[in-house]
């Protein structure tokens, strides 16, 4: 689509993966932390359409199911809005 706001945060949260796969739980809060502060400011520097304000979302949603350790690698939404 049209929202390329979400294209620096889902990087981010694929490294967040990466981090807690090594076990670098520290690391990864800050860098999901990171991704949900972007994603929180979106709808305040953009106009979005529903769509892409449900997307964020289901990003912070993920990102925080992240955090609490939740979901694995393959059930996230980062992981189906890349491909």
């Amino acid at each position: 689509g049209n929202f390329h706001a979400c294209s620096g945060v889902i990087e981010k949260l694929h490294y967040a993966s990466l981090l807690s796969r090594l076990q670098r739980v520290k690391e990864q809060a800050q860098v999901i932390n990171q991704a949900m502060a972007e994603l929180a400011t979106v709808p305040y520097l953009q106009d979005i359409s529903q769509q892409e304000a449900e997307l964020l979302q289901s990003l912070m949603a993920d990102a925080m199911d992240a955090l609490e350790g939740r979901k694995t690698d393959k059930e996230r939404v980062w992981n189906t809005i890349q491909k």
